[in-house]
Parts: structure tokens; C-alpha cells; sequence
């Protein structure tokens, strides 16, 4: 789920008169200008995200792209028992600013296969036209959008046709809304207005030419990191019952928690690994990050984006103060350095496990996440038992209770059965002053389906995932 959330400044602006005679110094004077009062529908709006930051609801996550509280993304993961299962569908929530006496405005921007959501996103609900009520909070209208695609109302359309086959075609609607959700990636791809877009370029310039932050900062040692795994895991995929291997892009280093950040540091190691990526990525002829931070780095750039006003609350939770302690961090926290930096990534919440407790959907997502689009590459080798590709992905964030973990691709097995395959920081990993060879030390790679159902919640940190 996506979680920037803005606060209000802690400074204020200080005019000071110096009144001094020629001969005599006299004490300044200062004259406080003092903040604007908060309107009634910005406490609303913060109170509401707090909420759904503590207790979102099933299949949605929400929060303001950026410095405006009014303007937030969302996103909806499809419900398991409607053709709209497996994907993710972002939104745009506008509020006004006579909110809550009048509704949000809310419209898809991911296509879909849906007889009361139109070609631009448009939603045909009572609840955010006439039967709008004060009492309604942004939870509740996302929970009634996702009744809306289990339940769909063919008898108040926005789409006639999608309609007349919900009624007289059910089947074939139902097959049609299902390769739309499979695609939908790629339309989204093919849209201007919709494309995946890793950076933030305004912020990301500014950011970039403040040569007196980045003199302040402290970076990764190249000694600390492992270059080169990704490639090295192919031979681990080529043989018993893996029909397929979809891994995250070879630029992606791998880190461990050390000595002096055994047990805490999990949460900043992962952020590395993500960073060794972004690191790698040219766009406008420079990297999206100049240099992977050290830990003292991540956490210096965390307080400035706080002192910003990005993310009020987390900021409050960890007392405002996270430089040079061994307080851990999450998705929340990564999400509003990366935001800080000009880099967009999305927070996806997985609360919701499922009858078996298997955490399907969130299998779903991931393996459409790598397979998607994927095509065979120089990296690529198929053997006549299983094939490994190597895509140009970026590796994904998985938080839960306690501990983080990075996602570097998805095994699919000739059972039917699928590991994720990931990189833990707190478990060591030896180097090797000859070629890396991992086959020996496979198993902490590959997390199946049983070990993910011990923890009920999970949360995924996509980058270039906007919304």
C-alpha cells in the first residue's frame, strides 16, 4: 500500500527588525507570522489516513502521492471470487475541498473489463454521486468498489454492451474480464498518461544538485556487497522439478546483516539491495541514485525527509529520530526515502491469506510481476527439463511481522506448485574467491507457499510501480 503522508512544518517564519541607533545596540525584536489554521477537511482527510494506515481494508491500499493531501493513489488487488483475480487495479482519489460534506472523486486508472467502469475510469456508484453521506469514510468506498467487482450492477451501466453480456452472456463476459485483467500491464504500458515511470524528475533534480546534502551523507563500502549472484543461481533451476525460473535483473547485489547490525538491521539491507539496482539504472544519461547509502546514510536522508514533512506519522512513532540508533524500519520507511530521492515505488498490502492461508494472491501478483512481459534475453538458457530468464526487473520489498525480505524471483514447478525465491539478510552467505557457486546452499534461496503462511500480513515495496 502506497504510505507518503504529509504534515505540516514544525518551523515557523521568523522576521526580525534591527532597530540599532548609531551608538547604541539594542535588543531585536521578533515578530512570529504565525501557520495557517488547518481547515476542517484537511483533519479530516489526515484523520482518515491514519485509520487506513493502521487498518486498511482487505484488498486496497491508499495514501497521498506526494505533498498534496488531497490528492491521493490507491490500489485494489482483484477479489479472489470474481474474474478480476490476480490483478492489481490503480486508482486516483481527488478529495475536495468541501470534503467530507461532498465525495471524492475516484476513477481507475488501469483498465478494466467492467459494465459500471467506463473506457476513462469513470465509476457509476450511488455513493459517490447521490447517496453520498458524511458519515462514509475513504475505507468504506474502496471496500464498495471491490463489492462492485464481485457484484457488478448491470441494470445502472456506464458500458451498455459489457452490461447486455454480464446478463445474457455471463460465461463469456467473465472469460473476457479475465484476459483483460492478464493484460492489463501492457495496456497500461502502451497509455502516455499511465506508464510505469521510476522517477520523479522534479524532485529527483533538486535532490541531485544539493551538493551540501550529499556532502553530508555516507555510503555502502564495495566490500560489503556481493555482486554477481543473480547469474550464479541458474544452475540451481535446471534440473528435478522446476519447470521455470523468472529472476529480478543481474544488476541486483546482494547484502547480509553484519556484526553491528545483527538482528535490526534487515529492514536497511534490504533498502541496499534495492539501491544496488537503482544504482544501475541510467535515465536522462545519470543513475537514478548516485551511490548505494550505508546505514547511517539511509537513516540521515530518512530524518531529512521527516524534517519535509514527508510521513508525519511514521515520523511521530519513531519519535522523529532514527540517525545513528538501531531502531528498525519498514516499507513505510523506504517508501518515504525513495519518495525523498524522486524515486516512485507503490506499498502493496497481502493481509488477506486466503481458505488455506497460502497467500495465493500475493504468489499471483508476484509471478505476473516477473512473467509479465518478460521476453528470452542474451541471459536467458531453456535445457530440455526446465527454463531460467533472467528479466530486467527490479527486486521487490516483502515486509512482515518482525523481519524483511528481498524477493529476487519466482520458481514455478512441474507440480503446480511455486517458491519465491529470495535473498534474507540475516542469513550469512559465504564469497568465494573462485566463481560463486551456490548449488550447495540453495535452500535460502526458495521460500514456499507453507513457509509464507506463517505470518498472516505481508506488505511488497514495488519501485517504478506509481499510482
Amino acid at each position: 500500500m502506497s504510505r507518503s503522508r504529509v504534515g505540516e512544518s514544525n518551523s515557523s517564519a521568523i522576521l526580525i527588525e534591527d532597530n540599532a541607533p548609531t551608538k547604541t545596540v539594542t535588543q531585536p525584536t521578533k515578530k512570529v507570522v504565525k501557520k495557517k489554521p488547518i481547515s476542517s477537511s484537511a483533519k479530516r482527510i489526515s484523520k482518515e489516513l491514519a485509520e487506513i494506515s493502521l487498518d486498511p481494508p482487505s484488498n486496497c491500499s491508499a495514501g497521498p502521492k506526494g505533498d498534496s493531501l488531497y490528492d491521493w493513489g490507491s490500489t485494489i488487488s482483484g477479489p479472489s471470487d470474481s474474474p478480476y483475480a490476480g490483478g492489481i487495479f490503480f486508482l486516483d482519489v481527488k478529495f475536495p475541498e468541501e470534503y467530507p460534506f461532498k465525495p471524492p472523486k475516484i476513477t481507475f486508472r488501469t483498465r478494466i473489463y467492467h459494465c459500471n467502469i467506463n473506457s476513462q475510469g469513470a465509476i457509476c456508484l450511488d455513493i459517490l454521486k447521490d447517496n453520498w453521506s458524511p458519515a462514509l469514510t475513504i475505507s468504506k468506498v474502496l471496500l464498495s468498489i471491490c463489492s462492485l467487482l464481485t457484484d457488478a450492477n448491470p441494470h445502472d451501466p456506464l458500458v451498455g454492451s459489457i452490461a447486455q453480456e454480464y446478463l445474457n452472456n455471463r460465461e463469456e463476459h467473465d472469460e473476457t474480464a479475465r484476459e483483460w485483467t492478464k493484460r492489463k500491464e501492457r495496456d497500461m504500458s502502451d497509455e502516455p498518461e499511465s506508464k510505469r515511470c521510476t522517477i520523479n524528475v522534479p524532485a529527483r533534480s533538486r535532490i541531485n544538485a544539493d551538493t551540501d546534502l550529499w556532502d553530508q551523507v555516507t555510503f555502502l563500502k564495495q566490500d560489503c556487497r556481493t555482486s554477481g549472484v543473480i547469474p550464479s543461481l541458474e544452475p540451481n533451476f535446471k534440473k528435478g522439478d522446476t519447470l521455470a525460473a523468472y529472476l529480478c535483473s543481474a544488476t541486483t547485489d546482494q547484502l547480509s546483516t553484519g556484526f553491528m547490525d545483527l538482528g535490526w538491521g534487515c529492514g536497511y539491507r534490504n533498502c541496499q539491495m534495492l539501491m544496488s539496482f537503482l544504482e544501475q539504472e541510467i535515465q536522462d544519461g545519470e543513475p537514478l541514485i548516485k551511490k548505494v547509502l550505508d546505514i547511517s546514510g539511509i537513516q540521515f536522508l530518512i530524518e531529512k525527509a521527516w524534517k519535509e514533512g514527508f510521513d508525519s506519522l511514521g515520523a511521530a512513532q519513531l519519535e522523529h529520530h532514527v540517525f545513528k540508533t538501531r531502531k528498525w524500519i519498514g516499507t513505510t520507511e523506504v517508501y518515504t526515502l525513495f519518495t525523498y530521492l524522486g524515486i516512485r515505488s507503490t506499498i502493496i498490502d497481502f493481509h488477506q491469506p486466503g481458505p488455506e492461508k497460502l497467500h495465493k494472491d500475493m504468489f499471483d501478483w508476484i509471478q505476473y510481476y516477473f512473467t509479465s512481459n518478460t521476453t528470452p534475453t542474451a541471459t536467458t538458457t531453456t535445457t530440455s527439463n526446465s527454463s531460467v530468464y533472467i528479466t530486467n526487473k527490479p527486486p521487490l520489498y516483502l515486509q512482515h511481522q518482525g523481519h524483511s525480505r528481498t524477493v529476487i524471483g519466482i520458481e514455478l514447478l512441474k507440480s503446480g506448485k511455486r517458491n519465491l525465491i529470495m535473498f534474507d539478510p540475516g542469513r550469512r552467505m559465504l564469497r568465494l574467491s573462485s566463481r560463486l557457486n551456490y548449488n550447495s546452499s540453495s535452500r535460502p534461496f526458495r521460500v514456499d507457499d507453507k513457509t509464507i503462511a506463517k505470518n498472516k500480513q505481508y506488505s511488497l515495496l514495488v519501485l517504478g510501480q506509481s499510482v
